[in-house]
């Protein structure tokens, strides 16, 4: 039981989020979130799943030198 209420606070985090009166849970509780995931999804989008060009780069045939 006092397991289940040190939890609470976490929990309630997502209770808040997906119980949002406008309905657009998105599974992103902090702002920066997309960001990060935008970044991830240049590796294959961009790279060749292992190393990844400059994501600030716009050009198309910018070289992979980055890997994580």
């Amino acid at each position: 039981m006092i397991v289940l209420c040190a939890l609470l606070p976490y929990y309630a985090v997502y209770v808040a989020h997906f119980a949002r009166p406008t309905g657009g849970a998105t599974g992103f509780i902090q702002d920066d979130m997309p960001y990060y995931l935008a970044n991830a999804r240049e590796i294959f989008e961009r790279g060749n799943g292992i190393t990844y060009p400059n994501p600030f780069d716009s050009d198309g045939a910018a070289p992979a030198i980055y890997f994580h």
